[in-house]
């Protein structure tokens, strides 16, 4: 079941994490590219970096955004590395003050929703954030 946006209320949309892209600060909102909605984590763990490959029309790509210039760069990675079936890998990408984890993609073939995963230090700069 797919639930958009504008049929959630206000306080439930921002409790879930998912903020209007115009409500981020202009250099942020550019580097996410042009669908109209942000799903906001707050979290300080690291993100696993899982769907990187083609699945079936579905991938996933991991970027560092510095959240003072919105410019996108390679993640930090932990050392550790899970291996997966046909020579796929999980890596765990770090989320450090000043700089959020971005995942962008393609979900059936169509762009998918940015998620940007801060940490607890820099939610004033995004706003909302679950």
């Amino acid at each position: 079941m797919i639930i958009k946006r504008k049929s959630l209320p206000p306080h439930i949309a921002e409790a879930l994490g998912i903020i209007k892209r115009k409500s981020l600060p202009p250099h942020i909102a550019e580097a996410l590219g042009r669908k109209k909605n942000v799903i906001v984590t707050i979290t300080e763990g690291p993100i696993e970096t899982f769907g990187t490959w083609w699945d079936g029309g579905s991938r996933s790509t991991y970027h560092a955004m510095n959240l003072n210039t919105g410019f996108l760069g390679g993640p930090d990675y932990m050392d550790e590395v899970r291996k997966l079936n046909f020579g796929h890998e999980v890596r765990k990408a770090i989320v450090s003050p000043g700089t959020a984890i971005v995942v962008l993609g393609i979900s059936s073939g169509k762009t998918s929703t940015p998620r940007l995963y801060v940490h607890p230090k820099d939610r004033g700069l995004v706003g909302g954030g679950a």
